[in-house]
């Protein structure tokens, strides 16, 4: 079920589901292939985005203070955050 639509940056995004807290546990965010990403804190927060295969590492991103952005992963792909406090993510696609 459709929640809504955002738009950020000029980009539109479809809303799949609510907003949960990004946590050190890890996340799937309902096997979401596309998450946009909030840091809600006044400070830093890296994103770390693993292969839920492999186990290993895909990469590393910080969040600026109060910044947004949208990862693309597999579904089963699993994604935490290095406090678990300060970040929030949602299940996005693309919209027209």
């Amino acid at each position: 079920m459709t929640v809504g639509s955002i738009s950020a940056g000029g980009i539109y995004y479809k809303v799949l589901g609510s907003t949960q807290l990004i946590t050190t546990a890890n996340n799937t965010v309902g096997g979401a292939k596309l998450v946009r990403l909030i840091n809600t804190g006044a400070s830093y927060q890296m994103i770390t985005h693993v292969n839920a295969v492999s186990t290993a590492t895909q990469g590393t991103i910080w969040l600026l203070p109060g910044g947004e952005l949208v990862l693309q992963k597999k579904p089963a792909d699993w994604i935490f955050s290095d406090t678990g406090t300060l970040v929030s993510g949602m299940p996005v696609s693309f919209s027209n």
